[in-house]
């Protein structure tokens, strides 16, 4: 069997071809970082400065594409990216005939529909420039609607130097906002056209603050999906933090003993039998044992439904189909290159085989944005790969429902 992320990170830096797909479309990689130049070009177009510093970025394992109809000054290409597994596409540059827009978003549209994606977004600044409104303009008369804005913390984004990292705004030593970071983070906005049939419950976006605090970024936009009101700044995020870390992030009991105290009634769902232990130094493996085992006693007392066993994402797709929002902690390696444990929030489907998740995680190094964050498709295939952590490839999932 092949595994599907290897297959679509083959992708990255190679030509795929389309031939008998897709009439005049043409489908490449991006290309490399631009020649230095006072003025770089791309199919003999010049590139506007934001979009060559885009081009510029590293990928990571993102997929990169760009779509061109027609050739050189008769033609219109788009820049995608994308990360492995999920099933979007998001348009973040355009070159060329702007006329052209309408047309090549629909063959775009369809191109991917037959890669067995479910969503295309594009992304523009907050204030569109020329380019940005044309393209708006043709996403608009196509279907395409606004997406709801994210959350607008009072920390902000140059509110926190240093601290965030690649996560956020700034990193060791630079200043927080510096960059491409401060305008792909802050200042953008997002269309998205969706197809087929969809339970979409469209959450207003929650970025985390630290790198440490995805847990409760991914249960405040839980609990306004069930309709809780949250606060929107930065001491809700930091006070379930608190409580519900273990040495570092949250663990699963911890993080439902937090909202447990809050009013909800989560369903713990845990394939390991005693506590987990993430690769560390000594101490601090005897320490987040400690902790985990001092949740547990305390979801005890609260009287928290616990179950101890493996659960397929089929059981997920059910709980959502219900109204259910469910929490998942996952392991990043898909995305990032990197093993970590991270937790984003599930609260919807989008057809029959894609859930809809939040990731409170960005990459502004990598180019993107809350609108790659922000109701992020997820099939079957890419959430059974994603929510398996530790050497022993653990699962854990928190199930809230509606009350």
């Amino acid at each position: 069997m092949v595994d599907p992320l290897e297959s679509y990170h083959s992708l990255r830096g190679h030509a795929i071809s389309l031939v008998g797909m897709v009439s005049e479309l043409r489908v490449t990689a991006w290309p490399g970082p631009p020649t230095p130049s006072s003025q770089p070009t791309w199919d003999g177009l010049p590139l506007p400065p934001g979009l060559a510093a885009r081009l510029a970025r590293p990928a990571g394992r993102q997929i990169r594409t760009a779509y061109r109809l027609g050739q050189g000054p008769d033609g219109l290409t788009a820049f995608g990216q994308r990360r492995p597994l999920v099933g979007q596409e998001k348009l973040c540059g355009f070159v060329g005939r702007l006329d052209l827009a309408g047309e090549l978003l629909e063959r775009i549209g369809r191109q991917v529909v037959r890669q067995g994606l479910v969503a295309l977004k594009i992304e523009s600044p907050a204030a569109p420039d020329r380019v940005g409104a044309a393209v708006l303009a043709a996403a608009q008369e196509a279907g395409y609607e606004a997406l709801r804005p994210p959350v607008d913390p009072d920390w902000g984004p140059a509110a926190v130097p240093g601290v965030v990292g690649e996560a956020g705004r700034g990193s060791p030593g630079q200043p927080a906002g510096a960059g491409l970071g401060a305008a792909v983070a802050g200042a953008v906005a997002g269309w998205a056209k969706f197809w087929g049939r969809s339970s979409r419950v469209e959450v207003a976006y929650r970025r985390q603050s630290t790198p440490v605090t995805c847990g409760p970024s991914a249960a405040l936009m839980a609990l306004s999906a069930l309709g809780h009101p949250t606060d929107p700044g930065r001491s809700e995020e930091l006070a379930l933090w608190r409580r519900a870390n273990s040495a570092a992030g949250c663990d699963p009991f911890g993080l439902a003993v937090a909202l447990a105290e809050r009013g909800l009634a989560p369903l713990v769902q845990v394939s390991y039998p005693d506590t987990y232990r993430k690769p560390a130094e000594p101490w601090q493996v005897e320490l987040r044992d400690w902790f985990q085992r001092g949740f547990q006693a305390q979801a005890r007392a609260l009287g928290l439904a616990v179950e101890r066993r493996w659960v397929a994402v089929d059981e997920v797709w059910e709980r959502l189909s219900a109204g259910a929002v469910v929490l998942a902690l996952i392991d990043e390696f898909p995305f990032q290159g990197r093993s970590s444990l991270h937790w984003i929030t599930l609260v919807g489907l989008a057809g029959p085989d894609h859930v809809l998740a939040q990731d409170p995680w960005i990459r502004d190094d990598q180019g993107e944005s809350w609108v790659d964050a922000h109701a992020l498709p997820l099939s079957r295939t890419g959430l059974d790969r994603l929510a398996r952590f530790c050497p022993e490839g653990f699962r854990a999932w928190l199930v809230l429902e509606p009350s």
